[in-house]
């Protein structure tokens, strides 16, 4: 088990459970493998996304400011949410210790750079915790809201 340089006391606790927390289990195809097949990844890059979605929801947690997911990282999240039992119960309930509510952009003009702003602190942040974000899971903010970062969500990646 991973564990990142610098974390101990309770948020070296929060990264072991994250980090413990399996989604490879279950009947039929796992969570990791419907990932995969729903979003025309690799098993193996939806491993990543998930390794990363990890991350963001340390981040979520512990910076106590508004944190905005990449795409992939977003997909990773949208399929959790489907998972209700798991999300709610196991992984809020438990991991977490806290509701992590996912909530939709408003739209217009506002709201984008206001997303911006915050996935720019989000970049920030994982820096300074992680070291540089994988540019596959967490382009460049003028990438990840640009016109092609529409097209990143089905698979597609620029």
């Amino acid at each position: 088990m991973e564990l990142v340089a610098g974390l101990s006391g309770e948020r070296g606790a929060l990264w072991r459970r994250l980090q413990g927390h399996s989604f490879e289990e279950g009947k039929g195809l796992s969570f990791t493998q419907r990932l995969a097949r729903e979003r025309r990844w690799t098993v193996g890059f939806a491993r990543g996304a998930i390794g990363e979605y990890r991350k963001f929801c340390f981040l979520a947690v512990t910076t106590g400011e508004a944190c905005t997911p990449s795409v992939e990282v977003d997909e990773v999240w949208h399929l959790h949410l489907i998972y209700s039992r798991d999300y709610w119960d196991v992984w809020c309930g438990q991991v977490l210790g806290i509701k992590l509510h996912h909530d939709p952009t408003p739209g217009g003009k506002a709201a984008a750079a206001a997303y911006r702003e915050q996935y720019a602190r989000t970049l920030l942040a994982y820096e300074l915790v992680f070291g540089p974000p994988p540019r596959a899971y967490w382009p460049a903010g003028h990438k990840r809201f640009g016109r092609l970062g529409w097209w990143r969500r089905w698979g597609w990646r620029a």
